[in-house]
Parts: structure tokens; C-alpha cells; sequence
């Protein structure tokens, strides 16, 4: 290309941009301001129908609780399930009638039993239907839309209108009875969606759904498609288009993408709170951004008059400048093609001239260099060969440095380890920057305390076993090797490095050792389980004793005695070992987790007490728990087993040093927004987050990321095992929660537990109703191979008027009943004894004597649980340790009880 052309394009290319960026501002400003109009209007549309939306749904919810909160609709319900007559059916259907007249909007009101069979309903063609196996009723019986809110499953009914379902629970004292169906009319939705005032002739507002395969169905008819009501679906995989990105969290924001007529539409969506419904507010693209053209077209002419004012005078220009460049161009091309005889035109005054005697002079020094050149050549061929030679001759990768640590040569497994192309990657460069310059946890490995650069400092020959080197694409390998120094005239110039990857050897190294680790933490654990399972067993035996003979004591004394007050502290601290031997059990993996709504400020509270007494005065507790936080669906022993093993690691970040134990205890409402929630770790709604924190040592973020792995620990070997914080993450993910932590070296740390807050409907509290302990003069056979429990029943329930015959021994207590089995009215028995167990004494009596009732205590056994004892006829199962009302009110029970068929027969 010649010069002038290159000075025109010079030229033009310099110029050239600045029009397009200039123009391309312009055009850019203006699109952005029709966008942000057309963003703000389809935002305002889509707010005035989801509020539109939200106020039905909220209004309809409302009615459904005022239709569910009538007394003598739940009353009539428990009295139905009680006799099933059709006097409290009628009544239901009166009162469902009754609340049915004054709704437009509903057209139907059901009663549901818990088996999903319609008990009453203002349709008296619909009782009898099952719809047990109905998603609005499995919803409504678990609460698991929360209280009357409502369950978006929609069905045409005969007359072809959309229906919706409002479902939820029933309750009296607290006890589920039933599930109240509510079928209402959604027309002033539909109406409501289908108002396209203000969106041009290709805008629309849409209102869908999930259908149960997780794909967008549509609930109102479209624009474009009257008939798309409950009939088109656009699959979950299509996440191009805006009814879906509804689904997938894309809210409040212009979303360019195509529309279920695959045409170009910007849109936006929202979310309609306490349903899994979703607006979508659209307008075709080519209609939104019509007023774009004009501007366009007008720029692009401006543009193009510029352009060519510009080639007109660049053209002038270069002609100018190149003429005299050309007469030069034509001396040099000479000179290029070996005629250094060849000279320049010197005569010209302007730089060109200069230029010219430059060329000259340059010939001359040519002529001087060439023969020089030449045999620098061959000894650089030479010394080439020999380079390629060695390298070529190894298996192993092989790289040289200079003094400066240059790469000089390396060979094809250098590269291939390193992960580089060609030897010109490598050539040259500083090889510790390329491929040693950090540690193997990321940190910044120095120049100067490289084995490497050291060795070539001190030309000592070095060996490394292994440490980490880094390939081209930031991956590392673990890596051997040796350094040799190559010296001339007794100067170290440079040395060779041979390497070999041993991340293979390494890997297969350390996971043998972890799974070594993870074996013997493993069965450690196991016997610790074991010996804590025994331990409780043994305790409920003693706690039987303290806590039965306080009772009897106290049933002894007047009330009012010092002495009273005194057992009282004793019952008190045993119901607190009693609590503490259930955690025992859960550790040892010999109790279920029995979830039910929990007070969590009560177990925090009593579980700071515990820690306080065993934990140093140097650590202070503070505590700033909200005891109006509400209530969780948990299982208190677990939520203790939180609260103690997080209290116990912040204090061992303390231990040495002392500081400060902060619990705090708070109501949080988790939204859409929050990062938890974007991360998929928690569904938006109300919880409880529970944060305890430390002033400790705290944690770098590369430990913070482990902490919650199995068997991973911080402590000294001997010192834990890694399993606290495991198990307190196993513990909140099975609640549906989340923990999180924040710490800082040297700054402390805090942990941040959420479990989901329950909404309860408040009722009225029943009187609790102090019960007397009841009595008898039936005969009872006790038998326990513990002495002290066996007198103590025996004088329990001889203080009741029972008429008791004991004994330590199955074996014995078998003989006693053969020789006369009418002779008595009940038998107690323990589980664990020798020689025969409860469980075999019961089968035996009962081969004997069927009807006889028999009540077995335990502790804790493998070997039987509460449904095979019934299952082999034993008529109550207690846990110990036993409480003498509880005894006193089994064994009343039973002996009342009307005696029924053997089990196992009719």
C-alpha cells in the first residue's frame, strides 16, 4: 500500500471515529430515554394490575377466615365426626348457606373430613365426593399455604367460568377436624387482566401460573389467542420468554426477549404475593421502539455528507506529502534488493533530504557489517543444535534459566506439563513469575525465598520433594524436582531444572490418609454413642427412684410445708435430668426428633443457664433475646444441641484469652431481594435468626468455607473432631434453615442461624383442670430387677388402695401368676431384665390369660418400641423415668378399659 493511501486512511481513521462515536452518543442517549418511558409505563401497568390482583386474593382470603372463624361451624363439625348423624350435618349445611348468601363471588362452601370425603357443602350434590387425592386439599389440611390463603388450582366449571379454590385447616383446641373448601368465581381478575387501555395495538397484560410440571400455564385469555385461558402452556425450558422469566425471580425490570408468538416484545413482570401466580405487561419491540427510525435516518445522513468532506480533503493532503516520500521509496527499494550502490537524491532542502544522506551513510555501514553478520550466524546455528540435542533427549520436562532466571531453552514435556504451545512462550520470560510465584493456599511466594533462585544464587545443585507449581490456565500440579547449576570460569552463569508431576502419587496419598482419619473419628463417635446410651439408661432407673419417692413424699406432707416447697426444688432439678438424659438418647441416636410448634426463646434461655455454670466468669454472656419472636415448627432437643454447640465453639475461640458470648434472638422477614433467597438457600417469608457471636481469634475466609464439613476442625489434635459444626448444619438444614458465618482474623466471629416462623390462629385457652390422682383396690403384679424402683411402685400404689404383689425376678413373677392367674388384675413389668425380658414375661402371661392387662416400663431398648408392644397386646408403654400420676393414670386406664380381642385376632 502506498503512502498516500496510507495517509488517507490515516486519516480517515482518526477523523472517522470521532463522527460515529458522536453520532453513536446521540442515537444511544435517545434510545435509552424511549426506553426508560416505555420501562416506566409498562411498570405502571403492571403495578395497577398486581395490585388490582392482590386486593381480590386479600379480600377473598379475609373471607374465607371470617366463613372458618365461626364457632358453630367447628363445633357441628367435631359433633359430626363424633356420632356422624344428619342433625350436625344439616346444621353445617345451614351455616355454610348462611355464609354463602352475602358473597357474590362465591359459588360454592365445602367441609372436607381428613380423609378428603365431603362431610357438608351448600351443593348437596357434592357430599360424598373424595378429593383426597386433590392438591387443594392436601394444602389445606397441612397449612402449608398458611391459613386460608389461597390454593391456586383453577377448573372450569359446567358453565365454562374460571374457579378457584380458597383452602385451609379447621381446628377446636388445637386439634384438626377438617378442612374448609371455599370455590369462588375470579371473572373481576379476568376482567381486570384483560383491560389493555394504554398499551397500543400490540400490548397485553397476562396472568399465569405453574402447572404441576413447573411450566407456565396461562390463566386469562391473551390478545392475540381468546382461548388461551387453562389451555396454552409454554414449557419452563423456554426461558426466553417473559412468561417463564416470571417464574425464574426476573422481576420489576425490562426484559427484552420473544413472546409466545416468538415476536420481539419488551416486557416486564411481577410476582402476586402468597400465590405462585406471575403478570407479564408486554408490547411488541417494533411498535415501542417505532420513534427510533427517524432519528436514525437522520444521523446516518448527516454522517455520510461528513464522510465525504473528509475523502475530499484527505486526498489533498497526502498528494502533497508523498511526492517527494515516493522518489525516496524507490532508492531504498534498490537498497533493500542488494545494491548498496545504489544512492539517495541529496539535494532536497526538507527533511526528506536528511533523510537521504541516512540511506547513504547506511549503505556504507552495511557493506562494513555483512562479512560480521555472517559468522555470527553460523556459531548461532551451532549453538542451536546443541539445544535442541539435549532437550530432546529426556522424557523429563526440562527447562534452563540465566542469572536473572530466564527461561533459555525447555523441552516438549516442559511445555506440555506447563501447559504452553511453543517455545516462545517460555523463552525469555521469568520463569519463578510464570510458574512458581505463589504457594500452594494462593499467597504470594517471594522471589527471594525461591529453592530455585536460591540454588542458582548459590550454585548449589537442589532437591525438592514437592511443591506446587502453576500451568498457563492458573490450575497448579503438585510437582518434584531438582536444579543443577551450569558454571563457567568458576562463575555459576545458569542452571537446568528437571521437574516431574506427582499430583497422582500425592492425591492417591492423602486420601488414604483421610479416609484413615475419617475411620477411627468414625468409631469413636460410635462408642461414645454407645457408652452416653447406656449411661441415660441407667440414670432413668435412678431418676425413677429420686423423682417417684419426692412424689410420695410430698403426697404425704401438708400442703403448705417447708418441706413441700423443698421436694418441690427436687422435682423440679429432676425433670431437668430427666430433659437432659432425652439428649443423651438423641446423641446417641436412641431418640426421633419429634417436631411441634416451640417457644425457641424458652430453650435458648435454658440452655445459656446450663452453659453459664461451666463456662469461666473471664467470658461475659450478654443477651438481647426478643421473647415475642414468635414460634417454631422444631424438635426442642435438637434446637438445645444448636444452641449448646455453637455457645461451646465460640467459647473455646476464647478460652486463653476471655471476652465476650453475645446471643441475640430477633424476628427477621426474609424477601425476594435478599441475597439468601438468590442463592436458593431460603424461600422468602418470616423467620427467627439466632445469632451468636464471639471476640475471639476468629477464622481466615479460606477455613470459613470447611468449617461446616464433616470431620474438618481448627483445634488441636485430641481437641474435637470436627463434628459440632456438622452437626449443627445437619441440624438447621433438616428445620429448613440456613446458617451462615462472618469472621475476621483477630476481629471475632458470628454465626447466624434462620428457621422458618409459624403463624398460629389464636384460640381460646382451655382451663386446665388440676386432676386428683385416681385409686383402686385391684390386685397388681409388679416386677423390675431394680430394688429400689420395684419398692417404690409397690408403695406408690399401695398409698392408692392397690393391693400389690412384687418381685426382682421374671423368672420368678412367671411362677408366681401360673399357680394362680386370676388372682390378679394388672401386671407391671420392666423391659430390660435377665433371664427373661418384659416383653417375653408378656407374651407368656397373655398365652395363659389373654385378657389381662399388662403395662411395660423402660428406659431405652433396641429391642422393642411402643408399636410392637401394642402389637403383641400390651395395653400401655411407659417411658421412664416414671412419674407416679402417670403411673396412677395408666393403671386406672387400663384396669377400666373394656378388655378386647387378643392382638393378632377377631
Amino acid at each position: 500500500m502506498k503512502i498516500r493511501s496510507k495517509l488517507i486512511i490515516a486519516f480517515l481513521a482518526t477523523s472517522l471515529p470521532l463522527l460515529l462515536i458522536t453520532n453513536g452518543l446521540l442515537y444511544t442517549h435517545e434510545q435509552k430515554e424511549i426506553t426508560k418511558q416505555i420501562f416506566n409505563h409498562l411498570q405502571s401497568v403492571a403495578s395497577i394490575q398486581h395490585n388490582r390482583t392482590r386486593g381480590i386474593i386479600s379480600q377473598n382470603i379475609e373471607r374465607w377466615r371470617l366463613v372458618a372463624s365461626r364457632t358453630q361451624l367447628r363445633i357441628s363439625l367435631a359433633d359430626f365426626i363424633k356420632d356422624r348423624t344428619e342433625k350436625h350435618r344439616t346444621r353445617m349445611n345451614s351455616i355454610l348457606a348462611d355464609a354463602l348468601v352475602p358473597i357474590s363471588d362465591f359459588r360454592n362452601i365445602s367441609i372436607l373430613g381428613l380423609d378428603g370425603i365431603v362431610i357438608a357443602s351448600t351443593d348437596i350434590d357434592k357430599i360424598g365426593q373424595d378429593h383426597s387425592a386433590e392438591q387443594f386439599f392436601t394444602q389445606g389440611k397441612t397449612g402449608s399455604c398458611d391459613t386460608g390463603t389461597c390454593v391456586d388450582l383453577f377448573f372450569l366449571d359446567q358453565n365454562q367460568q374460571l374457579m378457584s379454590h380458597l383452602a385451609g385447616p379447621l381446628y377446636l383446641s388445637n386439634k384438626l377436624i377438617g378442612v374448609l373448601i371455599i370455590e369462588s368465581s375470579v371473572a373481576n381478575i379476568i376482567s381486570s387482566i384483560g383491560d389493555y387501555t394504554g398499551l397500543g395495538e400490540t400490548g397485553e397484560t397476562i396472568l399465569a401460573r405453574h402447572d404441576e410440571n413447573g411450566d407456565a400455564l396461562f390463566i386469562t385469555p391473551t390478545r392475540f389467542n381468546p382461548d388461551a385461558a387453562l389451555k396454552m402452556v409454554v414449557p419452563k425450558e423456554e426461558t426466553d420468554k417473559p412468561i417463564t422469566q416470571v417464574f425464574l425471580g426476573l422481576h420489576d425490570m425490562l426484559v427484552e426477549a420473544v413472546d409466545y408468538r416468538d415476536v420481539p416484545v419488551l416486557a416486564t413482570t411481577r410476582h402476586v404475593e402468597e400465590t405462585d401466580w406471575g403478570i407479564v405487561v408486554k408490547i411488541d419491540t417494533a411498535e415501542a421502539m417505532a420513534p427510533i427510525k427517524n432519528i436514525r435516518n437522520l444521523l446516518t445522513a448527516i454522517g455520510l455528507a461528513a464522510i465525504l468532506l473528509l475523502l475530499l480533503l484527505s486526498f489533498y493532503l497526502s498528494k502533497t506529502i508523498t511526492r517527494p516520500i515516493s522518489r525516496l521509496t524507490k532508492t531504498a527499494k534498490n537498497i533493500s534488493e542488494g545494491d548498496l550502490h545504489d544512492q539517495a537524491d541529496e539535494k532536497m532542502r526538507d527533511e526528506t533530504g536528511i533523510l537521504a544522506q541516512a540511506f547513504n551513510r547506511m549503505t556504507e555501514n552495511l557493506i562494513a557489517s555483512h562479512k560480521k553478520l555472517e559468522k555470527k550466524i553460523e556459531e548461532i546455528k551451532v549453538r542451536e543444535n546443541e539445544i535442541r540435542l539435549l532437550l530432546n533427549s529426556t522424557a523429563e520436562a526440562i527447562y534452563g534459566i540465566d542469572r536473572h532466571g530466564n527461561c533459555t531453552f525447555c523441552n516438549p514435556s516442559c511445555l506440555h506439563l506447563l501447559g504452553y504451545d511453543q517455545e516462545s512462550d517460555l523463552l525469555g520470560k521469568q520463569m519463578h513469575t510464570l510458574m512458581h510465584h505463589r504457594r500452594p493456599d494462593g499467597s504470594e511466594y517471594p522471589r527471594e525465598e525461591c529453592k530455585i533462585m536460591q540454588g542458582l544464587r548459590q550454585g548449589e545443585a537442589i532437591h525438592v520433594d514437592d511443591e506446587v507449581f502453576w500451568r498457563a490456565d492458573a490450575t497448579c500440579f503438585w510437582a518434584e524436582y531438582w536444579t543443577h547449576p551450569v558454571e563457567q570460569e568458576n562463575e555459576n552463569l545458569k542452571s537446568v531444572v528437571t521437574f516431574i508431576d506427582i499430583s497422582k502419587r500425592r492425591a492417591s496419598d492423602q486420601e488414604r490418609e483421610k479416609l484413615n482419619t475419617q475411620l477411627q473419628q468414625a468409631q469413636k463417635l460410635e462408642a461414645v454413642g454407645t457408652l452416653a446410651g447406656g449411661i441415660a439408661h441407667d440414670f432413668n432407673n435412678i431418676l425413677t427412684a429420686i423423682l417417684g419417692y419426692a412424689d410420695l413424699a410430698k403426697i404425704k406432707l401438708a400442703s403448705g410445708s417447708e418441706v413441700t416447697a423443698h421436694l418441690e426444688e427436687v422435682l423440679k432439678a429432676g425433670g431437668r435430668a430427666q430433659e437432659l438424659v432425652k439428649q443423651i438418647l438423641t446423641f446417641s441416636r436412641q431418640t426421633k426428633d419429634e417436631r411441634k410448634p416451640l417457644q425457641i426463646h424458652l430453650i435458648i434461655k435454658e440452655a445459656l443457664k446450663l452453659l453459664r455454670a461451666s463456662i469461666p466468669k473471664t467470658i461475659e454472656f450478654r443477651e438481647n433475646i426478643d421473647q415475642n419472636c414468635g414460634m417454631v415448627m422444631a424438635d426442642p432437643t435438637q434446637i438445645h444441641q444448636v444452641m449448646m454447640n455453637l455457645c461451646t465453639n465460640a467459647y473455646q475461640a476464647m478460652r486463653e484469652t476471655g471476652g465476650i458470648l453475645a446471643v441475640e434472638l430477633s424476628r427477621v422477614e426474609i424477601t425476594q431481594a435478599d441475597q439468601k433467597v438468590a442463592g436458593l438457600h431460603l424461600l422468602p417469608g418470616p423467620y427467627i435468626e439466632l445469632q451468636v457471636s464471639d471476640t475471639g481469634h476468629g477464622m481466615p475466609r479460606s477455613l470459613q468455607e470447611r468449617i461446616f464439613e464433616p470431620y474438618f476442625t481448627t483445634k488441636d489434635k485430641g481437641k474435637g473432631t470436627g463434628m459440632g459444626l456438622a452437626l449443627v448444619h445437619g441440624i438447621v438444614k433438616s428445620h429448613e434453615g440456613h446458617i451462615t458465618v462472618y469472621s475476621e482474623p483477630g476481629k471475632g466471629s458470628s454465626f447466624q442461624v434462620y428457621l422458618p416462623r409459624i403463624e398460629t390462629i389464636p384460640l381460646h385457652p382451655e382451663t386446665e383442670i388440676n386432676q386428683a390422682i385416681p385409686t383402686g383396690n385391684e390386685r397388681i403384679l409388679v416386677i423390675d430387677d431394680e430394688d429400689f424402683i420395684v419398692n417404690f411402685e409397690q408403695l406408690a400404689l399401695e398409698e392408692f388402695g392397690y393391693r400389690v404383689t412384687a418381685t426382682t425376678s421374671s423368672v420368678e413373677a412367671l411362677e408366681i401368676f401360673s399357680e394362680q392367674p386370676e388372682n390378679f388384675d394388672l401386671i407391671i413389668t420392666d423391659m430390660t431384665m435377665p433371664t427373661m425380658t418384659g416383653a417375653e414375661l408378656a407374651q407368656k402371661i397373655l398365652a395363659a390369660r389373654p385378657e389381662i392387662p399388662i403395662i411395660l416400663c423402660t428406659g431405652f431398648s433396641e429391642l422393642i418400641n411402643e408399636q410392637k408392644a401394642k402389637a403383641i397386646g400390651i395395653r400401655e408403654y411407659i417411658m421412664k423415668p416414671i412419674i407416679i400420676s402417670e403411673i396412677a393414670l395408666a393403671v386406672r386406664r387400663v384396669l377400666d378399659e373394656k378388655p378386647g380381642p387378643p392382638a393378632g385376632r377377631s
